[in-house]
């Protein structure tokens, strides 16, 4: 997360104006939500607190989207999603199916977790593509 949060900062420092959204729920055995956890990075490497969004009820990309579009103000139809190198295709895919016009920062995967990664960014993307995609639609009718 730390390369990502590297990234994130970076990118604000040049988009003064820019608001991020940290996404991200509490997973088992997490005492924290990755929400905070990027918040806490973010601001230990110096962008203020009032800058940052939290959004902590998402547990998959797919909420994170959908927990996340909320916060966006009406005539916000643009962002930046930063995620690690592997997940950027599911990512932007599902920011566009929510209606999102998106670019991609993103982190190169540890090499440690490549293929694990990626063997388990195929099985997610085959999933959106089966079921999830589906629920998409009906989130935009909500």
């Amino acid at each position: 997360m730390k390369k990502k949060q590297i990234i994130y900062c970076k990118y604000l420092e040049k988009n003064k104006e820019t608001i991020a959204i940290a996404s991200g729920g509490k997973g088992d055995g997490e005492n924290i939500t990755e929400a905070e956890a990027i918040q806490k990075g973010l601001i230990a490497l110096g962008i203020s607190k009032d800058r940052i969004m939290l959004e902590q009820k998402s547990t998959n990309t797919l909420e994170n989207f959908r927990f996340s579009k909320p916060l966006l103000k009406e005539h916000w139809e643009r962002g930046v999603v930063v995620t690690n190198d592997y997940h950027l295709y599911r990512s932007l895919m599902i920011a566009k199916d929510n209606g999102l016009h998106a670019t991609a920062l993103s982190a190169k995967t540890p090499s440690n977790i490549v293929i694990q990664a990626h063997f388990r960014e195929y099985l997610s993307l085959s999933k959106y593509f089966l079921i999830d995609k589906h629920l998409v639609r009906s989130f935009k009718r909500e």
